[in-house]
């Protein structure tokens, strides 16, 4: 616990916890911690704390800090809030969306009963296999499903599966494209914290 020494309502020695630099001008060195707020000729002893900032929601920011005694008697620090600028809680708003697009992409996509993945690594070899199934009919290739499992997928498969996959990526895309076009419409930060930005997304 820490403690200043005040004057006139304004710390003299401090912050600091209970040692020699404030028990000297108490005139109690060497002795226990007194309750405080204690007095002793122009001196109060008094607890020090620092309250850290409530932030409501992402499109906040810290502005600064106000010291003073509070109801208790205590010297308490307290660090203010205030809304970002509107163009700062887009950017805030975008990357969120951004990161929730990310995860809806990378889920899955049922095929015959099977599921399988839809990641960044899926679309790229599924969209490569597609093109040689397009190419070949006779093309065949044993994929890994979600669960581990192999699955033999002929061309016709190969096609269908991939064309399934990007549906989900381009559902994941379309809803981000909606969710940036009502964040730029947004006039201020209160009509920015309207926006429900986990609602909706393909599942």
């Amino acid at each position: 616990m820490l403690y200043v020494l005040t004057i006139n309502d304004e710390i003299n020695v401090g912050p600091v916890g209970w040692g020699t630099s404030l028990q000297e001008p108490l005139g109690l060195r060497g002795n226990a911690l007194p309750p405080v707020p204690f007095e002793s000729g122009e001196y109060v002893l008094r607890a020090y704390i620092e309250t850290p900032p409530t932030l409501l929601d992402e499109y906040q920011k810290t502005v600064g800090r106000t010291s003073g005694i509070n109801g208790d008697g205590v010297w308490e620090v307290v660090t203010g809030v205030a809304d970002m600028s509107l163009a700062s809680a887009q950017t805030v708003a975008k990357v969120m969306v951004a990161k929730l697009r990310w995860e809806s992409e990378n889920v899955f996509t049922i095929y015959n009963g099977v599921r399988y993945l839809t990641d960044r690594n899926t679309q790229r070899a599924i969209g490569l296999a597609r093109v040689m199934a397009k190419e070949d009919a006779s093309f065949s290739i044993n994929w890994k499903a979600r669960e581990g499992e192999f699955v033999e997928l002929n061309a016709t498969d190969i096609i269908a599966l991939a064309d399934a996959v990007n549906t989900v990526v381009q559902s994941a895309f379309n809803k981000e494209a909606e969710f940036v076009t009502s964040i730029n419409e947004a006039a201020n930060v209160d009509a920015l914290r309207l926006i429900d930005l986990n609602a909706g997304w393909p599942t």
